[in-house]
Order: C-alpha cells, then sequence, then structure tokens
C-alpha cells in the first residue's frame, strides 16, 4: 500500500515556512511563497480476499457388491430302468399319435436312400397309417395295418396289394418305427442300457436277449416329456434313422383316415 501525506500536516508545514520567512524579510517586502501541493493518493481497493480454488469433493467410489455366482445345476443322469420307466409312463396314457418323419439309410456310413412321410396311431383301435412322400409332400404311396394285415394304396389312395403284417415287415428297414408305442415291452425281451445322454436328451440302446437276429435298436428320447425324438435300427453294416418332427399326441384323427379297411 503506497503512503499518503495528510492535507494537515501540509497546512502546518506551510504555516510554519511563513511564520519564518516574516522575520527574515524586510516587511515591505513580500515575497510569494510556491507550496507544492502533494497530490493525495488514496489507498487502493483492498485486495478481494483469496478465493479457495472450488475443489470438489471426489465423488465417493460406488462400491458393488459382488453376487455370488450361481453354479449351475447338473442335469440328472438317468438310469437304464428308470427311462424306461418314463417311456413305459407315457405309453400307458397316449390314445392317438401322429408326425412326420425323415429316414435316411445307410450302408458302411454311406448314405443309399433317404425319404420322409407321415405316421398316424389309433392305439385303442390298434391302427396304423403309413405314407411315403416325394419332395414335394405329395403322396407316393400309403400302408393301412392292423399288425395282422397291411394295404398298400398308390399315389391316387386305390389299394394295390394286401400282405401278411409279419412278411412286408420283415422287407422294411424302418420297421422299429412301427413299434412307437411299445417300446416299454421291449425291455422283457431285449438287454437295455444308456448309449450315451446330455442335457437334453438320453439315448437307449436295446439288444435281442436271444434268438439269431443281430440288431441294435436306438431310441433318443426328449427329457422334456421322455417321448422318443428318434429311432434308429443298426443290423450289422446297415443303418436306418428316423427321426420324428412335429409331433402330436392325444388329438383327434380324422374319421376316414384308416380308410375302412378294419372293422
Amino acid at each position: 500500500m503506497k503512503a499518503f501525506i495528510n492535507k494537515t500536516a501540509v497546512l502546518l508545514a506551510v504555516a510554519g515556512c511563513l511564520a519564518a520567512c516574516s522575520k527574515d524579510a524586510p516587511a515591505t517586502q513580500e515575497k510569494n511563497l510556491e507550496v507544492q501541493v502533494v497530490e493525495e493518493i488514496t489507498p487502493s481497493a483492498p485486495l478481494p480476499p483469496a478465493q479457495k480454488p472450488d475443489v470438489q469433493a471426489a465423488p465417493k467410489e460406488e462400491i458393488k457388491t459382488q453376487q455370488p455366482t450361481a453354479k449351475p445345476v447338473a442335469p440328472h443322469t438317468y438310469t437304464a430302468d428308470e427311462l424306461m420307466g418314463k417311456l413305459k409312463k407315457w405309453e400307458q396314457n397316449i390314445t392317438t399319435f401322429q408326425a412326420g418323419f425323415n429316414q435316411v439309410s445307410s450302408y458302411d456310413g454311406v448314405e443309399i436312400n433317404r425319404s420322409k412321410g407321415r405316421l398316424y396311431y389309433d392305439f385303442p383301435a390298434g391302427l396304423i397309417r403309413w405314407e411315403m412322400r416325394t419332395k414335394d409332400d405329395s403322396i407316393d404311396q400309403v400302408g393301412i395295418t392292423n399288425k395282422k394285415e397291411i394295404v398298400i394304396l398308390d399315389e391316387a389312395l386305390r389299394p394295390v396289394t394286401t400282405l401278411s403284417w409279419q412278411d412286408w415287415q420283415k422287407g422294411q428297414p424302418n420297421q422299429a418305427i412301427f413299434d412307437i408305442g411299445n417300446y416299454a415291452q421291449l425291455a422283457d425281451r431285449h438287454h437295455v442300457e444308456v448309449s450315451s445322454q446330455d442335457n437334453e436328451k438320453a439315448v437307449l440302446a436295446l439288444t435281442p436277449n436271444a434268438g439269431t437276429e443281430k440288431y441294435t435298436l436306438f431310441i433318443t428320447l426328449s427329457k422334456k416329456d421322455f417321448f422318443p425324438m428318434a429311432v434308429a435300427l443298426q443290423a450289422e453294416d446297415m443303418l436306418t434313422t428316423n427321426e420324428l418332427i412335429s409331433v402330436r399326441k392325444n388329438e383327434p384323427l380324422a374319421a376316414d383316415l384308416f380308410g375302412g379297411f378294419f372293422k
């Protein structure tokens, strides 16, 4: 801050000088005295108080509580007896069944035939309708059976021939698919073991207990309802697999579906 001179002090100093001059100078002689006026210096405006920097408190770090990770539930591993029990349970409560199927036959690992069709079962009446369909899904051939005889129809649904069910079935690589609804009974004359299983499905392998036939029947069960998803028959180097699609259970079937051949 600059020093400053008070007006009162200046006036006193001037008065003192005048008194001294009046003693030394003649009375008749006046001497003009120049008085240098010192400009009053006003103090500078006080500095504003030093401003503290606006330091915002750092946000508190959010503490995240780590939730314990739920351990995946291991899928239940079923035994062969448990799976056959599940299979038997739905077989006891089924009345009708219909599904599409895709059939693939291979010999020694080489595909030799591929086809598709539809299956219809009326279990109380003991009737089965089996359809082979073309690539454009039109009917190619139909078989209707009561498991004693089978009537073969052409693409126009005209009867072509009637055969013994057993004779006809012997030449069919997909004969195992016609046992749907009776798989639980196969346990009486087959050795049953679990071939494989994962979270979604389990595969049963059935082999004959006795006899000259050498084959393995594979039944793939869904773990949702234990209904067959696929059926495969392995006989020596021949493997025929039928994948079931669009399965519908216990729904009404058309009255004329079986053609009135077996009453």
